[in-house]
C-alpha cells in the first residue's frame, strides 16, 4: 500500500484558475473554421464549438445553423455526420493549427472536471506542447494529481506519463514529486511494472536535489509493496545513500522507517539472475525502526514507522509490546 497522503504538485494560487481558459482558436473565426472544429472534437453542438473556439455562443449557433443549411449537418442532431465530411473537414487544417485546435479542445475538457479528464488526455497527446502552450507541463500536473486524489489511478498515470514526456529536462525535483505521484498512481491502477520505472524516475531525480521532503518520499516508496520485493538494486543504493542529504524531523523517521524494512527482508540475488530467496538482517531493522518510531511525528512518517516497527519486531518475546505500540 503506497502512501497517498502528498499527491499534489503545487496548488495554484487562488487569483489563478487552476486550468485557464483557451485562447481564441482565430480571432476572426469563420464558419468553416468552426466546423473544423467541431469535425475535430466530435462534438457539433454550439455549446461546444463556442468552449473550444473561444468564440461567442451566437457565432457557434449561426455557424451550426449554416452547416445544415448547406447539407454538412442533418436536421437530427443524433444524425452522425458523413465521415467524408469529417475528414475532409480536418484536412483542410494546416498541422499547427490543427495542434492548435486540439490544445484548446484539451483545455476545454480540463475545465469541465475530471469526469472528462480522458478526453482531455486524447486532445493532449494530439497538440503536444506546441498546441497546449507553454504551461502544458503545469495543466498535465495538476490534472493528474487531481485525478490521483480522487482515486482515478488510470486517468492519472496516463496524465502524469505525459506530463513526463513532455518533460524531459525539466527540474529535478518537480520530476521527482511527479515521479513519487506516478508509482501512486501505477499501484492504485495495478501496474506494478510501471510503478517500479516510476520508482528508478523518481531515485535518478533525487541525484541532483537535496530536497529532504523528496527524499522521505521517495524512500518511503522504496520500502512499501510492490517495490519491497524487486529488490532493485539501485533502490537499495538509494537508501544507503541518504545520509548525504540533511534529514530531520518526519523526513528523517520515513527514511529510518524505509531502511528498516528493506534490512528486514534482504533480497539474495545472483549477479545477473533473479531474486533465490532473502534473509533478514534483525539486529540491524530493530535498532532503525525503534528510532524511526521515537521521531516520528506526523501521520504519514509515523505510519511507515509503525509498520517498519512490526515488521522487524515479530518473533514472540515482542508480543506484549507490539500490543502496546500498535
Amino acid at each position: 500500500m503506497a502512501s497517498r497522503s502528498i499527491t499534489g504538485l503545487g496548488r495554484p494560487e487562488p487569483s489563478e484558475p487552476a486550468f485557464p481558459r483557451a485562447v481564441p482558436v482565430d480571432p476572426a473565426a469563420t464558419p468553416e473554421l468552426l466546423w473544423s472544429v467541431a469535425a475535430l472534437t466530435g462534438d457539433w453542438s454550439p455549446a461546444s464549438i463556442s468552449r473550444v473556439a473561444a468564440v461567442h455562443h451566437d457565432d457557434a449557433r449561426r455557424a451550426v445553423a449554416r452547416a445544415r443549411e448547406i447539407g454538412l449537418l442533418g436536421d437530427d442532431p443524433a444524425e452522425p455526420v458523413d465521415p467524408d465530411v469529417v475528414v475532409g473537414l480536418i484536412g483542410r487544417l494546416a498541422d499547427d493549427e490543427r495542434a492548435r485546435i486540439h490544445g484548446a479542445a484539451a483545455r476545454a475538457c480540463f475545465r469541465l472536471g475530471p469526469d472528462h479528464h480522458r478526453r482531455a488526455l486524447h486532445h493532449a497527446r494530439a497538440a503536444g506542447v506546441n498546441g497546449l502552450g507553454p504551461d502544458a507541463v503545469d495543466l498535465l500536473d495538476r490534472a493528474g494529481s487531481l485525478s490521483l486524489a480522487l482515486g482515478a489511478y488510470d486517468d492519472a498515470r496516463d496524465l502524469l506519463t505525459l506530463a513526463d514526456d513532455l518533460d524531459p529536462a525539466g527540474d529535478p525535483e518537480r520530476v521527482g514529486r511527479r515521479a513519487c505521484s506516478l508509482v501512486d498512481a501505477c499501484d492504485g491502477a495495478g501496474d506494478a511494472a510501471g510503478s517500479r520505472a516510476a520508482l528508478m524516475r523518481a531515485i535518478a531525480a533525487s541525484e541532483a536535489s537535496d530536497d529532504p521532503d523528496l527524499v522521505a518520499r521517495i524512500a518511503t516508496r522504496c520500502a512499501l509493496a510492490p517495490n519491497s520485493d524487486h529488490a532493485d538494486r539501485r533502490a537499495e543504493r538509494f537508501l544507503c545513500h541518504t545520509g548525504r542529504v540533511d534529514l530531520a524531523g518526519p523526513a528523517r523517521a520515513a527514511v529510518l522507517a524505509a531502511r528498516a524494512i528493506v534490512e528486514h527482508r534482504v533480497p539474495l540475488i545472483h549477479e545477473g539472475g533473479p531474486v533465490t530467496g532473502w534473509v533478514s538482517r534483525p539486529g540491524v531493522a530493530r535498532p532503525l525502526a525503534d528510532r524511526a518510531l521515537a521521531m516520528a511525528t506526523d501521520t504519514e512518517s509515523r505510519l511507515v514507522a509503525l509498520l517498519a516497527w512490526r515488521s522487524s519486531h515479530r518473533s514472540p518475546e515482542h508480543l506484549e509490546l507490539r500490543r502496546e505500540r500498535s
